[in-house]
């Protein structure tokens, strides 16, 4: 992996994010904060990172249908959508709203763990 001159770190990926064409293996990754973005070479170039992020998470809340991927809420919470991402394989999950992105973490990310709270609630008391 290797960083541009704007300190991205860039791989390698498949699709792009603004225009969502298979780009083939040739079409550089931008790794920021915790996710990996694809821009193709047709599109134009983007220099923010937050201008990408944004437009993925903008992409990703419409397939949502501009609600939370686990609580299907439509509120954000304070600090606004997150980009939710597999620790492990760094592959975009989804969008979350704080809460949720906050339990999951709690969590670990372990499915298993989520599944035993679940059963838990379900319980009752």
């Amino acid at each position: 992996m290797i960083s541009n001159k704007f300190g991205d770190k860039i791989a390698y990926g498949e699709v792009c994010i603004m225009c969502h064409s298979d780009c083939g293996e040739d079409s550089p990754v931008f790794s920021g904060y915790d996710y990996e973005l694809v821009v193709c070479g047709q599109c134009p170039p983007t220099t923010k990172k937050d201008h990408r992020a944004l437009m993925l998470q903008q992409n990703i809340l419409e397939q949502q249908g501009s609600r939370c991927a686990v609580c299907h809420g439509t509120q954000p919470g304070k600090k606004g959508w997150i980009i939710d991402h597999d620790h492990v394989t760094r592959k975009v999950r989804g969008v979350l709203c704080g809460s949720c992105n906050m339990g999951l973490g709690l969590l670990k990310d372990n499915p298993d763990a989520c599944n035993r709270a679940a059963a838990y609630i379900r319980k009752g008391g």
